[in-house]
C-alpha cells in the first residue's frame, strides 16, 4: 500500500472537516427560524466556503504534483481558465445575493414553496424594478451630459 504524502493526508482531513461543517450547516437550516438564525447560517456558510477553497487549492496542488505532463495539470482558479474580471465579479455578486437572501429572508432560490407562477411574478417584479433603475440612470446620464 502506497504511503500518503502530508498533502494527501491534509486533503483527507480537510475533506472530513468539510463534510462535518456541511452537516452542521444542514442542521442549522432545519432549525426553526428566529431573528438570530441568519447570523448563525451566514457564519456557517463562510466556514464551509473557506474549507471548500482550501480543498480546491490543495487538490489542485496534488493534481499538479501527480501529473508528469504539463497539459494534464488542472487550472486552479478562474483567471487561469481565462475567465474575465467581469465574469468573476458577476459570480461574486451571485454568491453575495444568495447570502443576502438567506440573511434577509432565511432562504435562497433553492426553495420548494414557489411554483412556476410565483417565480414568473417574482421575475416580473424584478424586471419592473430594473426598468425603473435603468430609466433613472438614463435620466441622470442625460442631465450630466447636457451640463
Amino acid at each position: 500500500m502506497k504511503e500518503q504524502t502530508s498533502a494527501e493526508r491534509l486533503s483527507e482531513i480537510l475533506s472530513w472537516k468539510y463534510i462535518d461543517e456541511g452537516e452542521k450547516l444542514y442542521r442549522l437550516l432545519e432549525e426553526p427560524y428566529d431573528k438570530n438564525q441568519h447570523l448563525k447560517i451566514n457564519k456557517q456558510l463562510k466556514k464551509v466556503a473557506i474549507l471548500e477553497s482550501k480543498l480546491e487549492v490543495l487538490e489542485s496542488h496534488l493534481n499538479r504534483s501527480n501529473s508528469n505532463k504539463p497539459l494534464e495539470k488542472k487550472k486552479s482558479n478562474l483567471s487561469e481558465l481565462g475567465v474575465s474580471n467581469i465574469t468573476k465579479s458577476i459570480i461574486n455578486d451571485l454568491v453575495e445575493s444568495d447570502l443576502k437572501g438567506i440573511e434577509e429572508y432565511g432562504v435562497n432560490v433553492d426553495r420548494e414553496d414557489y411554483d412556476l407562477g410565483d417565480w414568473l411574478k417574482e421575475t416580473y417584479q424584478e424586471m419592473l424594478d430594473s426598468t425603473k433603475y435603468l430609466q433613472a440612470s438614463i435620466k441622470l446620464y442625460e442631465s450630466k451630459k447636457t451640463v
